[in-house]
């Protein structure tokens, strides 16, 4: 349905009888339609001298509006028939193939989701091209296992990028970067950071900061929820911003900042028994839109804090009450369906940095009964994942068995060379471990 009729919106809504969301200078409706948006305030010189509402619906200039907002009806109906930009199936495999400006028109509208939220809250015009670029481009390129998810559909997140105008930010300048890179003849997905996009970097992080001192200060609520949400979602695609960008030191900072944040949900929403309130809220068998945005972004966020643990040790990052390992080991979080690896491989990797940590503490007698488990346990792993993927079909499926089975032989060569450094600073043998 396109919504109740108005009688406070702009003269073009109130001609279409739509509901109008009163945006200014000119409404969305209008905007996204390439309709004249005549404004709230004095009537069009058109309209003057009309005796009735009457006659102003039945005048060639109103007809010819609805004409025109009938045609771009048609045009988008047409392309969405042709084009599904909600396919799951769409992976990008060579930014090569993108060697031409991408151009869709398909404008995304409201109908396009499923969700009883309201779809913003804030006073802005998005540029929907970007938000579907990013659904249909980057969102592939950056996850592009998510199909083997249990809901693969992308709705909630149209929903949770349009809701939030840093998040919006965030993501253009994701678009805005990788198309520039395109143009200029990169094929590596090497992203460009021009002065649009450092423009967007910067909206991002104004709308960003009020938001995260809300959190700090505030007490629990229905809304908290939302905006942590929106924060650890604007956080983690800046920090992909900084990594496609090839900026060095700052994607840290913004993974810190996700954890911090993270953090605050922990403590702003205590679970009435042991198991962390994340988890609980994971838990839910129909989640909300939130819900699921919550579940994709704190797997983005521990998919990468574990890599960047294993690369850059536990110094980069400071203590968090946010414990994660519950949520792979219960299968809370599916990283499978993230970045390809399944959860018992990046648990064991966790594990591995965690045994590293236990050394560099000098818990030697915890290190020695920990060494051969583990050790043992990734071998395993690696004879699992080897026979799934000699058994399964080319596919997806495949390509996550061979992500999980590299990820488990580099969780060997891991704890091999934590084993390594140990004995370099102790008397015991390596050889004697059972790790190599």
């Amino acid at each position: 349905m396109s919504g109740s009729r108005t009688k406070t919106g702009c003269w073009t809504c109130r001609l279409r009888r739509k509901k109008c969301d009163e945006n200014k200078p000119a409404c969305s409706n209008c905007t996204s339609r390439n309709l004249e948006c005549y404004g709230y305030d004095q009537k069009p010189a058109w309209m003057l001298g009309k005796e009735s509402w009457q006659q102003v619906l039945n005048s060639e200039e109103a007809r010819t509006i609805r004409n025109a907002a009938e045609r771009a009806y048609s045009r988008r109906r047409q392309k969405n028939i042709h084009a599904t930009p909600w396919s799951t199936g769409v992976i990008v495999q060579d930014v090569k193939e993108l060697g031409h400006p991408l151009h869709s028109s398909t404008i995304l509208d409201r109908t396009w989701s499923n969700c009883t939220q309201t779809i913003r809250d804030c006073n802005y015009t998005p540029n929907y091209q970007h938000v579907q670029t990013f659904l249909d481009v980057i969102f592939p390129l950056q996850w592009g296992f998510f199909t083997l998810c249990k809901q693969p559909d992308r709705r909630w997140l149209f929903d949770t990028i349009i809701a939030s105008e840093p998040m919006y930010h965030a993501s253009s300048g994701l678009c805005i970067s990788f198309e520039t890179g395109v143009k200029a003849g990169f094929t590596n997905g090497t992203c460009h950071v021009t002065p649009e996009v450092r423009k967007s970097r910067l909206l991002a992080l104004q709308g960003l900061q009020p938001c995260i001192a809300e959190l700090q200060q505030q007490k629990a609520q229905t809304s908290s929820l939302l905006k942590a949400i929106h924060a650890v979602a604007i956080i983690l695609l800046l920090s992909s911003l900084e990594i496609y960008g090839e900026t060095e030191g700052t994607w840290e900072v913004h993974l810190n900042a996700a954890g911090t944040v993270l953090d605050l949900i922990e403590r702003q929403l205590v679970a009435s028994n042991n198991a962390s309130t994340i988890e609980d809220l994971l838990s839910n068998s129909t989640p909300s839109f939130e819900v699921r945005a919550l579940g994709f972004f704190v797997s983005t966020y521990v998919w990468t804090d574990i890599l960047a643990e294993a690369a850059h040790g536990a110094s980069y990052s400071k203590p968090r009450m946010f414990d994660y390992l519950p949520l792979l080991q219960n299968d809370a979080i599916d990283l499978r369906s993230i970045m390809g690896c399944r959860n018992s491989v990046m648990i064991a990797i966790k594990q591995v940095s965690l045994f590293s940590t236990s050394m560099q503490k000098g818990q030697q007698p915890e290190v020695a009964e920990r060494r051969e488990p583990l050790a043992l346990n990734i071998r395993h792993l690696i004879q699992d994942e080897a026979s799934a993927f000699t058994n399964s079909h080319p596919g997806l499926e495949a390509d996550s068995c061979w992500v999980t089975l590299l990820h488990a032989y580099a969780a060997l060569l891991y704890l091999q060379t934590v084993a390594a450094h140990e004995a370099l600073e102790s008397d015991f043998d390596i050889q004697e471990t059972g790790i190599l």
